[in-house]
């Protein structure tokens, strides 16, 4: 239901031409129900479908970005979960005591921390520094400190990997 509404929002949210954003609707609405069944391979496709929906709606419709996006985001997060959730429960392995009640404050905790963390980038990203190069300088140093960042959390996991 929650995967329903986030598809319907941005194309409700259009009008004429800018209706075919429901095709990313259908699309994802159409690969989430084999997920549902159990092929959760086509997951990823159909959560990469209703957000590039989402993302349609305002490359189409321009302006400022929705400051409903964080909300959005958990939204698509706790779909993910739920799906996954509900293959976990199909298997046939006895559940652990308590596990359901872990799981289910872990999802809620994730998509709380979801929605602060794309709050808190939204409200930076509208802060306005001004320009010149030391800004220029300081975006392209965190964005060299985030390449290096990455690189050494894949170094870390591939050394953690077993040798066959």
């Amino acid at each position: 239901m929650l995967a329903a509404g986030l598809a319907a929002y941005p194309a409700a949210s259009t009008e004429g031409l800018s209706r075919f954003v429901a095709v990313g609707a259908i699309l994802g609405m159409g690969l989430l129900l084999p997920a549902l069944a159990g092929v959760v391979s086509t997951l990823p496709w159909a959560l990469a479908a209703i957000g590039g929906e989402y993302a349609a709606l305002f490359a189409l419709r321009g302006g400022d970005v929705d400051t409903r996006a964080p909300v959005y985001a958990a939204g698509l997060l706790v779909v993910a979960e739920i799906v996954y959730w509900a293959r976990d429960r199909q298997s046939t392995a006895v559940p652990v005591p308590g596990l359901e009640v872990r799981r289910f404050f872990g999802v809620l905790l994730s998509a709380v921390g979801a929605l602060a963390i794309g709050a808190l980038v939204l409200g930076i990203s509208s802060i306005s520094l001004g320009s010149g190069v030391g800004v220029e300088a300081l975006g392209v140093a965190g964005a060299v400190a985030l390449v290096i960042l990455l690189a050494a959390l894949i170094r870390a996991d591939r050394d953690e990997l077993p040798e066959n």
